[in-house]
């Protein structure tokens, strides 16, 4: 069972669901006995409900991943948020069919409530979807349109019968609670009540941000009541229509939620790979998925829901290996429409930002690229990044999440010879071109031509040994293959490519015929690679000779 809070915390926080007292007073004696029994009992229903559900959230401690996604007002797919959506789309569905009905002789109300349906519609995405969270213009469109409703409703008073005031100036009021709930309480969210309130000990601070959404569902339900007041107006008779209409409208919503709702996701993707980043202010990752192909770069990250990711925001980049120079990046503040996921015994509410980023056209072939997360926050119009505290994912360093690595491939083109070798992972060494002679000091140009008939798996590093013919004395010069510009580990079947090395033949090496060898040997356990002539005959110590050069 979930634990409540102790007995001056509950007392203090359902201090805060005061508003509802005298607003249920005065629509419950006003108000409500002015309507029809079927909407009187379904606007009951519904400030009974939130109430309800409202109250139980204040003084219930959370005590599962569940019951905190669960009982949490500001989180999207849950019953609360159901309930706040339901009735808004009843005071769109509401007010569209009043505009339907309306005599033609009153086409400015008709004008009115097609304004106020519309309105609302959109409230309720908005409130499902937190549409306005990812354009914060929203919030300065919604406060222009309060004055606007407040003299639309005036104008059409003006012209309405007598008995519709009492339902605009509810629907006007509702509006301006709301507005005040969503907008200027906005603007408090930073404010904390500490110590005591009277005789009260606090033992946790107060956040008048917490009367947000309580505000917002009351401003809400007297909007629903306004408009049922209008439609008992508008039908005289035929008022008994209400329910079946309220019950169409909410069925429709119920089956559009259903189908873009996640909640019915029995749990998290199965192909997402789990992971465990902490960062410095607060966003993790939990999990991400990663899509790559030669026209773009694609990858979902899920983040744990209730994180607190105000101007905050992320920057992906590929990261060109050989340079490390970054090639295209995409920015953006962090996305708050999540998905909910539910594991067997667990229960995760997660963001989900899913970037894409276009690869460009001019990108040279057989690259490989490092796919890098990082974090930032913005303050005071100043971008700071967020310092990784721990991860399971490695990291390029302190603010970089390597998520992944990507190549731009080559056109593939068949063999046209048998090759100087064949390694047993698949590789080949078609052809490699050294000069007859050298000067001791200066690079040895060297150039290796490289196949793979199967892709990459780990990182192997190709020696090169010369061994002086009459001394015995051995120069040994390692790197990979094909440098740091695409690592073996990265190579895809069909890849055909050739690096011209410069190795740095030391000052002081012996003069004399030197016997050149090359291979490869595994970078993790440097054990050399099994490899064979054209004709499958193992070379010795699994070095494949190439012939001799003169060092001067």
């Amino acid at each position: 069972m979930p634990e409540l809070f102790r007995p001056d915390e509950a007392l203090v926080r359902l201090a805060l669901m005061f508003p509802y007292i005298p607003v249920g007073l005065f629509a419950f004696r006003r108000l409500l006995p002015r309507l029809p029994l079927s909407s009187k009992l379904l606007a009951i229903s519904f400030f009974l409900a939130q109430a309800l559900m409202i109250g139980l959230s204040l003084v219930i401690r959370p005590a599962s991943p569940f019951e905190i996604w669960f009982w949490d007002l500001n989180l999207e797919w849950n019953l609360l948020t159901g309930i706040a959506s339901a009735q808004l789309i009843l005071v769109a569905g509401i007010a569209l069919y009043v505009s339907w009905i309306s005599p033609s002789s009153l086409n400015l109300n008709r004008l009115y409530f097609l304004g106020v349906a519309s309105l609302f519609l959109f409230i309720a995405l908005d409130e499902t979807f937190a549409i306005h969270e990812n354009y914060r213009f929203l919030e300065v469109i919604y406060s222009l349109l309060a004055p606007i409703l407040v003299a639309a409703s005036v104008l059409v008073q003006a012209k309405s019968p007598r008995r519709f005031r009492i339902w605009r100036v509810t629907l006007v009021t509702g509006l301006l609670i709301a507005g005040l709930a969503e907008i200027g309480l906005e603007q408090l969210q930073h404010i904390r009540i500490c110590g005591s309130v009277g005789s009260i000990t606090l033992t946790e601070c107060l956040k008048p941000y917490y009367l947000e959404e309580p505000l917002g569902f009351l401003g809400i339900w007297l909007t629903l009541v306004a408009v049922l007041g209008h439609l008992s107006e508008a039908q005289g008779s035929s008022y008994s229509r209400v329910l079946p209409l309220a019950l169409a409208i909410l069925a429709l919503w119920s089956a559009i939620l259903y189908q873009t709702s996640p909640v019915h996701d029995a749990h998290p993707p199965e192909w997402a790979t789990p992971a465990s980043v902490i960062s410095e202010s607060g966003p993790e990752i939990v999990g991400y998925q990663l899509n790559t192909n030669e026209q773009h770069t694609a990858f979902i990250v899920y983040f744990p829901a209730g994180l607190a990711l105000s101007e905050q925001g992320y920057s992906v980049h590929m990261i060109d290996m050989a340079t490390q120079n970054s090639v295209v990046s995409h920015n953006a503040h962090f996305n708050k429409r999540h998905k909910v996921s539910l594991k067997k015994h667990d229960f995760k509410p997660l963001y989900q930002q899913t970037p894409e980023i276009a690869m460009p056209l001019d990108l040279p072939a057989n690259r490989a690229f490092r796919i890098v997360l990082t974090f930032w926050r913005e303050r005071d119009g100043e971008f700071q990044r967020d310092k990784i505290l721990s991860s399971d994912l490695p990291l390029l360093d302190e603010w970089q999440i390597i998520l992944g690595e990507s190549v731009q491939p080559a056109v593939s083109t068949p063999a046209t010879s048998p090759p100087l070798a064949a390694f047993d992972t698949g590789f080949a060494l078609e052809a490699a071109n050294l000069p007859d002679r050298a000067i001791a000091g200066d690079p040895l140009p060297i150039t290796f031509a490289w196949r793979a008939n199967e892709a990459g798996d780990e990182d192997h590093i190709q020696f090169l040994h010369l061994g002086h013919a009459e001394t015995g004395e051995w120069w040994v010069y390692d790197q990979p293959p094909l440098g740091s510009r695409l690592p073996t580990r990265l190579w895809y079947t069909g890849l055909a490519d050739s690096e011209a090395w410069q190795a740095p033949i030391p000052a002081d090496l012996a003069p004399g015929r030197y016997a050149v060898f090359t291979g490869l040997y595994r970078a993790s356990d440097r054990e050399r690679v099994p490899v064979s002539d054209a004709a499958g005959k193992p070379w010795l110590d699994n070095r494949v000779a190439l012939g001799s050069i003169i060092i001067e």
